[in-house]
């Protein structure tokens, strides 16, 4: 399939698979289709490729201490 007609939902699974944002289910399909079809994974080097920058940005993030505890407080008020 040409860049031009991958759909949205495909590139969007593509990227979930590379940031591991996919529940098990949706990574083992994304694994099958990946296996099966050549432009896929064609695609799946030009999404890795462009994302190489935003790896290289990533620094360690410790949250601060109580942050989950604070959040829930304030989503439950």
């Amino acid at each position: 399939m040409p860049p031009s007609q991958m759909t949205d939902s495909v590139q969007e699974q593509l990227l979930g698979h590379l940031l591991g944002a996919l529940d098990d289910s949706e990574q083992e399909s994304v694994e099958t289709q990946l296996q099966r079809d050549s432009q896929l994974r064609r695609e799946l080097g030009k999404t890795r490729r462009l994302l190489e920058p935003l790896e290289q940005a990533r620094e360690a993030f410790a949250p601060p201490p109580g942050l989950a505890e604070q959040t829930c407080r304030s989503v439950f008020s």
